[in-house]
This record gives C-alpha cells, structure tokens and sequence, in this order.
C-alpha cells in the first residue's frame, strides 16, 4: 500500500509528508491545554492566592497554543488536501493511459458510462477517503496517547479508571 501511495504522490510527497506534521503539532497542542489550565488552577489561584499577573500571563499563553493549534489544523487540512488532489491527479492520469492502449474488443466490453464513473466519481471518493485517512490515522492514536498521559498527570488515580474504560 505503501509502494502505491508512493508512486502515485510522486510529485505531491512534500504535501503527504506534511500533513501528518501538522496533524500531530495540532494534536500536541491540543493536549497540553488542560495542562496549562490545571496551572492556572492549581498554582495561579491555590498557591498564589489568585496572582493575576500569573494567571494573565498562563492566559495568554493558553490562547496562544490554541491559536497555534487552529494554526496547524488549517495547514493540515490544506496539505492533505493538496497531496490528495495530487495523488487522486495521477492514478486518473494513469487509469486514462491505460484505457487509451484499449482494443475495440476491451472498448465494448467497457460501456462509456463505466469508464466515466470510475475517472470521476470514484476518484472524488478515493480523494476523500485519502485526507481522511491522512487525518484521523495521525490524529487518534496520538491523541488516545497524549490524553492518557494527561489524565495520568493530572491525577494517577483517576487515570486507571480511563485505562480501564479503553
């Protein structure tokens, strides 16, 4: 699958690389909000007695991680989208070539209405199913990681319990 996922982003693999990236950068930030929250809470408010500087400054720092993380979403979503309309670009350019070498035998067997389902349609699908995957196979396993770990962090014997549920 690989061999093929290859040959066929050759000249997006830039894109199919980066994507991923981002993916998993969103992901990190994503994770390390309710850290920076628990902070608040527990230093800022408890500790400090509510030290505004403190918890002005952890604020900031929180919306700019989220910022960042819509940040590297977008690019995400843009990288998968170009490295998908790539790939999806050079199988229909190859499945075209190949119906192009086609002897009237073949071309009969094949109705018009077939051949242009699969050079549009189905591609349409596969490019979907392409950023899909590129998405989601990065996001989830990675965010199950981070959120353990989070959970885990925050308070050990809590985290047992959402060990157990998974």
């Amino acid at each position: 699958m690989f061999k093929l996922l290859k040959n066929y982003t050759k000249d997006g693999w830039w894109a199919a690389i980066l994507g991923p990236v981002f993916t998993i950068a969103e992901v990190f930030f994503d994770a390390y909000i309710p850290l920076v929250m628990a902070d608040i809470i527990d230093v800022g408010i408890y500790e400090l007695n509510g030290d505004i500087d403190y918890n002005t400054k952890k604020g900031v720092y929180m919306v700019c991680m989220a910022l960042l993380a819509a940040l590297c979403g977008a690019l995400s979503g843009l990288l998968s989208s170009i490295s998908s309309t790539k790939f999806v670009l050079n199988i229909r350019n190859a499945m075209y070539r190949k119906i192009q070498t086609f002897d009237f035998a073949n071309i009969e067997k094949f109705p018009v209405s077939t051949i242009v389902m699969r050079l549009t349609t189905d591609m349409r699908m596969m490019r979907m199913a392409y950023v899909q995957i590129v998405r989601m196979a990065m996001r989830a396993p990675i965010n199950l990681i981070l959120s353990a770990y989070n959970a885990y962090k925050l308070n050990s014997g809590i985290s047992f319990v959402f060990a157990k549920c998974i």
